[in-house]
């Protein structure tokens, strides 16, 4: 049973752990940027902010919610290529919950994770709760 944990522990780490290519949208066409993630299915785009200058701005975006990870949703964005100031594309965001704020039917968006108390990816989370229960620490 041990065995088997530690396989599924090991095999959610490398499903994981799979590269994504990084491009700047401001050297693209606007055309060539949706292209690019329908070809690659998800990809960090980067790039400079307009109001603040030197900062950079990046996100992960997607072809389709196939790309998305559990709980988070497809969302219209938008990003500056070569030929347009605002290009659309789709981002991966947080879940979206239906009459959170104040008991009414609209929609907020709220993080996945709390990282108030310190900043762990979800895989580091599932990792350690696996290896927990492998050791026994877990009744």
């Amino acid at each position: 049973m041990k065995t088997i944990l530690l396989a599924a522990c090991l095999t959610l780490v490398a499903a994981e752990a799979q590269a994504i290519s990084r491009y700047d949208p401001t050297h693209m066409s606007c055309g060539k940027v949706q292209s690019t993630i329908a070809r690659q299915g998800a990809v960090i785009l980067r790039y400079k902010s307009t109001r603040v200058p030197g900062l950079p701005l990046y996100d992960r975006y997607v072809q389709s919610q196939q790309f998305c990870t559990m709980g988070e949703v497809r969302t219209r964005a938008y990003v500056p290529s070569a030929d347009t100031k605002s290009c659309p594309v789709y981002t991966a965001s947080g879940r979206i919950m239906k009459g959170i704020s104040g008991g009414d039917s609209s929609t907020t968006t709220r993080p996945l994770i709390d990282c108030s108390g310190g900043l762990r990816s979800v895989v580091q989370l599932r990792l350690s709760a696996a290896c927990a229960f492998i050791r026994g620490s877990v009744p």
